[in-house]
């Protein structure tokens, strides 16, 4: 029998693949497993930068994915700085995410905020470029996270209260599904930014928020992870109307706060006409 496939055996194939193909220039690990603070555990996947001549070969076909190992599937996702990557699993459900680049991606990458993926660690592992150098460059330090605007604020703010209504007539309309996607989706993402600006106003602009929700329970303060408790709901509508109400009255509070701690302005009108709206027509419900 064979030993189970390990993420060090991973590692030291998609090396070897890499050093053997012209095409492709550096690879890089990111992420977790490239990580000095909050290191990788064994639910870690790995991510890889992958600088080639050509990305497009790369997505047409998947028989190098074969060469590297035995998997149970693949498939293609945007990144956030507009390239592709192509998620892999490997035997042991062990993840891989190999994101292509060109060197005038990686060029682009390096000039724009988007180097705060390199800056919380990296590893060479392939390097036919003296692409090294370039990244001993990079400052290590936490990326800067720029404060809060009044007018972003004020938008958001507002962005929220208007979904608080829309939310409603999705659930008075019996559209449950898009009633529960905006209230467990699109305004919990409203509310995340707000989360994180309450928390920079706190702490300091350099308190590190990490991105998009992650490592939540370890940067939010313990008020705010004690009221998200409630704000989640079941596909219910009567449960939708209850986690609304919890929503918005976080919501509120952070937002408030917010506002008093960045000598903001707080639209209360705004707040006032549609909370008084939805509780006319959901408070039964809810």
């Amino acid at each position: 029998m064979h030993d189970p496939l390990t993420y060090a055996d991973l590692i030291e194939k998609i090396t070897a693949w890499a050093k053997e193909l012209p095409a492709i220039r550096a690879l890089v690990i990111i992420g977790s497993r490239a990580r000095t603070t909050v290191q990788a555990d064994q639910y870690s996947d790995l991510d890889l930068l992958v600088v080639a001549d050509e990305t497009e070969p790369f997505f047409q076909s998947a028989a190098w994915i074969g060469a590297i190992g035995s998997h149970w599937l693949w498939f293609d996702e945007p990144t956030p700085i507009g390239t592709l990557e192509r998620r892999v699993l490997f035997d042991q459900a062990l993840d891989v995410d190999f994101a292509f680049v060109t060197s005038g991606d990686l060029e682009q990458i390096l000039a724009t905020e988007a180097v705060s993926i390199l800056q919380r660690g990296y590893r060479v592992l392939v390097d036919k470029i003296e692409l090294t150098g370039k990244l001993a460059k990079i400052p290590p330090a936490k990326p800067v996270v720029r404060p809060l605007t009044e007018e972003t604020f004020a938008n958001t703010v507002k962005d929220f209260w208007y979904h608080a209504v829309w939310c409603g007539k999705k659930l008075l309309r019996g559209e449950t599904w898009m009633a529960k996607s905006c209230l467990d989706g699109y305004m919990k993402r409203r509310l995340l930014l707000l989360v994180e600006s309450q928390a920079h106003a706190r702490h300091g602009w350099d308190y590190d928020t990490w991105f998009d929700g992650r490592f939540f329970d370890t940067w939010a303060d313990p008020d705010i992870r004690a009221g998200i408790r409630t704000t989640f709901a079941h596909y219910d509508k009567n449960d939708i109307a209850r986690a609304l109400f919890a929503t918005m009255d976080l919501f509120r509070a952070v937002a408030r706060e917010t506002a008093e701690r960045l000598s903001f302005a707080y639209p209360y009108r705004e707040d006032q006409a549609t909370t008084e709206w939805v509780k006319q027509h959901l408070q039964r419900l809810g």
